[in-house]
């Protein structure tokens, strides 16, 4: 066996960089930053030692690819909103992984003027939430609004009236509960 040291006091090109052959697997390591221009993969874990992990570019993705015929999902900032971070889902179930942002349904939508749109049902299951859902209401638009495209829309909130049930739609305040019990009706109470 012979061993050589090459010393490089300038850039060094190459085809490829391998050990032992071609396409022989080895171990790469470097205390200075690396920059890789292509794509990368790795077929192992990827532990990261840091507490950053960046992923930088004008609307940077991440997916998460399923193995087998299942559901891909997407988070991406300022992809399909501007100012939002989105969390979707493939259109259907794939074998492959599609790369194309506009295919995926968002799920959730986070807003940077702290508002979050959720695209179907929010479920709160008590024995995780301690069986307590709070809004917060203190803030001007604080309460629950309900819409409607085939009914009237309505809010539930709690304002100087204190807890209201109000229709926005007519603009009419349906309840109004004070803070010392007192209810008041906005038409009609019937009693069967």
């Amino acid at each position: 066996w012979k061993w050589w040291r090459c010393n490089f006091a300038g850039d060094v090109t190459a085809q490829g960089l391998y050990v032992g052959s071609a396409n022989t697997s080895f171990d790469f390591y470097n205390n200075g930053t690396s920059y890789f221009n292509g794509n990368v993969e790795v077929n192992a874990k990827l532990h990261v030692s840091d507490e950053h992990l960046v992923l930088r570019s004008s609307s940077p993705e991440f997916y998460l690819a399923t193995t087998g015929n299942h559901y891909n999902w997407m988070i991406a900032a300022q992809e399909n909103v501007d100012g939002g971070l989105e969390f979707g889902h493939s259109a259907a179930t794939a074998t492959s992984l599609d790369l194309d942002a506009s295919n995926y349904v968002r799920t959730l939508t986070l807003n940077s003027d702290n508002s979050a749109t959720f695209a179907g049902n929010v479920t709160a299951v008590s024995s995780n939430i301690n069986g307590a859902l709070t809004v917060d209401t203190s803030a001007s638009g604080g309460k629950i609004q309900l819409n409607n495209s085939s009914y009237d829309d309505w809010q539930i909130d709690i304002d100087a009236n204190g807890f209201v049930v109000y229709n926005s739609t007519d603009s009419r305040y349906d309840l109004k509960i004070s803070g010392t019990g007192e209810a008041t009706f906005g038409g009609n109470l019937n009693v069967p």
